[in-house]
């Protein structure tokens, strides 16, 4: 039976702003220890930095993580994948499961590239899609884990996740491309409506950093009232527009202007090329 999350040792191959994210989330629940959770990095100045700020344990080399590890979270560029996973493969064993948090590396892919350097043990590999609001503790991250995988790795994954975030599977891995499109993609379509509905409001007379917190706190302010409502998104943009008001008139503007059909065309567009990456990195 495997053992409950509490018990495991989490390890980091690669430290970067999202690695860095998750492993603030995992030591500030308390649902690991900072005892158990492993990192490297091939800068050492960030490597002891990490170490130093939450007490981890930091190692020179991906070999030891991977030995001492029941998780492994491969952090790295896409581009250094390969020599990582040739690198740990002799280390793996049918017990460690590996995580990827990588854009545009499947799991089919990583499962080629640990053949071809001679891993023939049943890993489970799990793929995620974490977004950059998962830095202060508000991601939505989309995750996939294969049928073969056993529940409790699914659980024990998803519980990982849920400290940086709201955390969604997908049963298709091809799904990934769309969470990569909506919600990977999300945050600067978010801001660009940000940023322009603080320009308007800037041209109109107000000063910039008064537009700025108003444009910031209006966007957290609906998002947090959309995310506590057992109203549809429809009843919600109802209920602030009032006959004849301020709202409505705005609402035209944007509904003339074919915002819904240009933000829908953007999460297809970025969709798309997720698409397009993927395949560009088969082997």
């Amino acid at each position: 039976m495997s053992k409950p999350i509490k018990e495991k040792t989490i390890g980091f191959i690669g430290v970067g702003n999202m690695a860095t994210a998750l492993i603030r989330g995992i030591t500030a629940s308390g649902l690991v220890s900072p005892a158990q959770i492993l990192v490297t990095d091939i800068n050492k100045e960030r490597l002891i930095n990490i170490a130093e700020e939450f007490g981890v344990e930091a190692h020179n080399k991906a070999t030891g993580v991977v030995k001492n590890s029941d998780i492994v979270i491969l952090a790295v560029k896409p581009k250094d994948l390969d020599e990582v996973l040739a690198d740990i493969a002799e280390d793996l064993t049918n017990k460690t499961m590996l995580v990827s948090i990588i854009a545009g590396k499947t799991t089919d892919y990583i499962r080629e590239v640990l053949n071809d350097a001679g891993v023939t043990n049943p890993l489970t590999i799990i793929r995620t899609m974490p977004n950059t609001p998962a830095l202060v503790g508000a991601g939505a991250i989309g995750i996939f884990t294969p049928e073969e995988a056993a529940k409790e790795d699914s659980e024990a994954v998803a519980s990982l996740f849920e400290a940086v975030g709201t955390v969604v599977t997908v049963k298709d891995e091809s799904l990934i491309d769309v969470v990569t499109g909506l919600s990977g993609s999300g945050p600067a379509y978010i801001f660009l409506v940000m940023k322009a509905m603080a320009e308007a409001a800037t041209r109109l007379g107000l000063p910039d950093e008064v537009s700025k917190t108003l444009a910031i706190q209006t966007t957290l302010g609906a998002a947090e009232l959309a995310s506590g409502s057992d109203k549809g998104l429809d009843e919600l943009i109802e209920m602030v527009s009032s006959p004849n008001g301020t709202t409505v008139e705005g609402l035209k503007v944007l509904r003339d202007g074919g915002i819904k059909e240009t933000i829908s065309s953007a999460v297809e567009a970025a969709t798309r090329r997720s698409k397009e990456i993927s395949e560009e990195n088969k082997r």
